[in-house]
């Protein structure tokens, strides 16, 4: 079982993990040409037909309002009750970087399968 942790100590741990997730968001998401060409008006409709088609409803489950806020109240909790369990090769920096770069994954995959329709 994990160590529990005093609250404040929990609570930036929490903080900087959001950072780095948020830092690691902006560069494999916001960032991305799937995001670029959305923004820009030039994603083709293949792209985001292929993604809501695919993907729609894992979107809808990680976009809820207050969705982040209560995961993020969630881990500190585990913390400092000491319930956050981790296995090695599995962080928890690695499960919260590794969701971000799936969905970046998910993002470049559509737009990848519309370009080749458009080749």
């Amino acid at each position: 079982m994990a160590q529990r942790i005093g609250s404040s100590e929990a609570k930036a741990f929490v903080d900087e993990h959001y950072k780095k997730v948020a830092r690691r968001w902006k560069e494999r998401v916001t960032d991305a040409p799937f995001m670029q060409k959305l923004r820009s008006g030039e994603l083709p409709r293949d792209a985001l037909r292929t993604f809501f088609k695919n993907w729609g409803a894992y979107t809808i489950e990680i976009n809820t309002m207050g969705h982040g806020s209560f995961r993020r109240m969630v881990l500190q909790r585990l913390m400092e009750d000491g319930m956050a369990e981790v296995r090695t090769g599995y962080s928890l920096e690695y499960c919260g970087l590794t969701a971000v770069d799936l969905h970046g994954t998910i993002l470049q995959a559509a737009l990848n399968a519309a370009e080749r329709k458009g080749a």
